[in-house]
């Protein structure tokens, strides 16, 4: 074995967490001008508060009211290990047939995409880790589980659409191969009824240029390998910088923020979720903020 894979993202391993937010305070203000103006450093902390810090907030809030809502999973250990072995072992047919067999027993679109395609992608990165499969093996049993996110052996989730809905581009860290996480974040995002687009990128500058020319209310950015924090806050920053909507919510996600909480906030994103549920809720949070500012 010649290394280690890079792991999956956030959005398609699941570790318990809640969604975060960064209270990022308003822009720099030019002192002079402050008391001319007739603002306080009172002022600025309570506009601060109410335009920023409470929002964000009310974001992780939802959050996790949406996670204690859900009902216990139905999907057993056994199930995992069963489309484990049929992705590795078996054809695109036979595992749809193992999830129509789960749908007929009453599981949701989410509960399958959550809690047993997740897991499993999980499993197949530790086999490769223990020389349990190959890294073919590996390679067309993650495009087995991406390719059923589309089958119509998937139960159709409900339309879930929020009092506001916007536009996101969901992109990987240039460099990045790892598609099924972000696969699986469109899923969720079409679903609540937002104009989604993914881009997977070989350089930062083609996430700058498609930022640039379209403007999107959320760029999502998925991290699956141990990047440099300094790089990503630099390319974040750079986004917001060339940015067609000035208002643009970064949200980033991926296992070396689930592994070290808190280190997302030195990227200088506007926020991170555990699950492609949460970063729904999180968003369309965020987005109804930004509008009632105006």
């Amino acid at each position: 074995m010649s290394g280690n894979p890079d792991s999956e993202t956030v959005f398609d391993q699941i570790h318990p967490g809640e969604a975060e937010v960064s209270p990022k305070l308003p822009r720099r203000f030019k002192r002079f001008d402050l008391e001319g103006a007739g603002i306080t450093s009172r002022s600025l902390l309570e506009d601060a508060i109410r335009r920023v810090a409470l929002p964000r907030l009310l974001a992780a809030r939802a959050a996790r009211k949406a996670d204690t809502a859900k009902p216990a999973s139905s999907v057993s250990q056994a199930d995992v290990e069963q489309l484990l072995s049929h992705v590795i072992a078996s054809d695109h047919h036979i595992t749809e047939a193992g999830i129509m067999v789960l749908a007929l027993r009453g599981l949701s679109r989410e509960d399958i995409l959550l809690n047993l395609i997740t897991p499993v992608a999980t499993r197949l990165h530790e086999e490769w880790l223990n020389d349990n499969a190959t890294f073919a093996d590996v390679t067309l049993a993650v495009s087995r589980l991406q390719r059923l996110l589309g089958s119509s052996a998937m139960p159709q989730a409900p339309l879930c659409a929020a009092a506001t809905s916007g536009k996101i581009l969901i992109a990987q860290l240039p460099g990045d191969t790892h598609s099924l996480g972000p696969a699986m974040v469109e899923d969720f995002f079409r679903n609540a009824l937002w104009d989604t687009a993914r881009l997977a990128p070989k350089a930062d500058a083609e996430i700058v240029d498609r930022i640039s020319r379209e403007s999107f209310d959320v760029l999502a950015l998925s991290v699956s390998r141990n990047a440099d924090l300094s790089s990503i806050a630099l390319l974040v920053r750079r986004l917001r910088r060339e940015s067609a909507n000035p208002r643009l919510v970064v949200m980033v996600g991926g296992q070396p923020f689930t592994s070290n909480p808190g280190i997302w906030t030195r990227t200088g994103a506007d926020a991170t979720a555990p699950d492609p549920a949460a970063a729904v809720v999180v968003a369309n949070t965020l987005l109804q903020s930004l509008l009632h500012e105006h």
